[in-house]
């Protein structure tokens, strides 16, 4: 996976072309990435909580950067202490790849077996809350309730996702971390809010 051998290289480009810190959300990382975890650390969280992060944002938070530049307001932290928010990453993320933006979420909540009644209630109150959803880690923060996610469990695994609180909306993305990044970090300064 040397794909991450750029980053750096293409962040300090993106920064010198944007000095005054004007692209979408770079006024808050200032294209800066946030110090490495370690492979144990990530280890030990995966143990745990019974999960495993995908192998190219394992690669990047232990080789490139725990954090930082990236979409949106900037690439949040993999945070290993935030148990509630690991705890939600054991249970599958339960939308599959057929889902269609337009599913309402009580029929998606439906199909799930109906002798969990409390992980069904939760899951509703998280979604209208726009707090958590099972199996995704909130990757980054767009504004006003829009956030990409990475799914880290279930048949998903490893695609972002785009959560839209306000409109209670879900879009699968079809890209993998990796992609996702990427896609903004060689797209160009004017642009870089943007790997949507």
């Amino acid at each position: 996976m040397m794909w991450y051998k750029d980053v750096r290289m293409k962040l300090d480009s993106k920064r010198e072309s944007d000095l005054e810190f004007e692209a979408f959300g770079a006024y808050r990382h200032k294209y800066h990435l946030e110090s490495l975890i370690s492979e144990e650390e990530v280890r030990l969280v995966e143990e745990r909580y019974s999960f495993q992060l995908p192998d190219d944002y394992r690669c990047f938070i232990t080789e490139v950067g725990n954090g930082g530049a990236g979409p949106g307001y900037g690439l949040n932290s993999f945070n290993v202490n935030d148990d509630e928010a690991l705890k939600w990453c054991s249970k599958p993320f339960i939308l599959m790849a057929d889902h269609h933006p337009d599913d309402d979420i009580d029929d998606l909540l439906d199909k799930l077996d109906a002798q969990d009644t409390k992980f069904c209630d939760s899951l509703m109150i998280a979604f209208q809350e726009n707090i958590m959803f099972p199996g995704n880690l909130v990757l980054a923060e767009y504004g006003c309730g829009e956030t990409r996610n990475l799914i880290v469990n279930g048949p998903c695994k490893g695609e972002v996702w785009a959560f839209d609180g306000t409109q209670n909306c879900i879009i699968r993305r079809k890209q993998s971390f990796m992609n996702w990044y990427m896609s903004w970090i060689d797209s160009p300064t004017s642009a870089s809010q943007d790997a949507r």
